[in-house]
């Protein structure tokens, strides 16, 4: 599941789903870092952390954001602190060897999916039955995969 760190859901996740995992949503993880970071210096710092997450692999990622926690907890110890404690819920997409671990560092393509099931479906407007919303949803998300 991608999310933020709302309590409620994340405890939600684990009750209702046990096994999951919970990937701390990327943009947002990103702009919690950043809101301890001045102005002047975001630009940089931003770039050093967006490298993290396009790391090839796991260890290369761990090593990146060592790297940056070391070159910053002197100098923005809010912003390390919060990236210390997500980073483990942030990197774990790349624990999934099986998937396109690019495809879903991010939820662009979730997005992407249902901007366009929100498209599709508000072109017919009002569907005269459950099962006729189901089988558009279903024929596209067939066409889709």
């Amino acid at each position: 599941m991608i999310s933020d760190t709302n309590k409620g859901l994340v405890s939600a996740v684990k009750h209702c789903f046990p096994g999951s995992s919970l990937r701390r949503y990327k943009v947002h993880f990103m702009r919690n870092i950043l809101a301890h970071v001045p102005e002047k210096h975001k630009k940089s710092f931003a770039s050093e952390l967006k490298s993290i997450w396009f790391a090839p692999d796991d260890k290369v990622a761990r090593e990146r954001a060592n790297a940056l926690i070391e070159k910053y907890e002197s100098r923005f110890p809010q912003a390390v602190r919060c990236l210390e404690e997500g980073l483990e819920d942030s990197l774990i997409f790349y624990s999934y060897q099986e998937l396109n671990q690019r495809k879903i560092s991010s939820s662009n393509m979730i997005e992407r999916l249902n901007r366009e099931i929100r498209r599709r479906t508000g072109v017919v407007g009002i569907f005269p039955n459950e099962s006729s919303y189901v089988q558009l949803l279903t024929a596209y998300l067939m066409e889709y995969s």
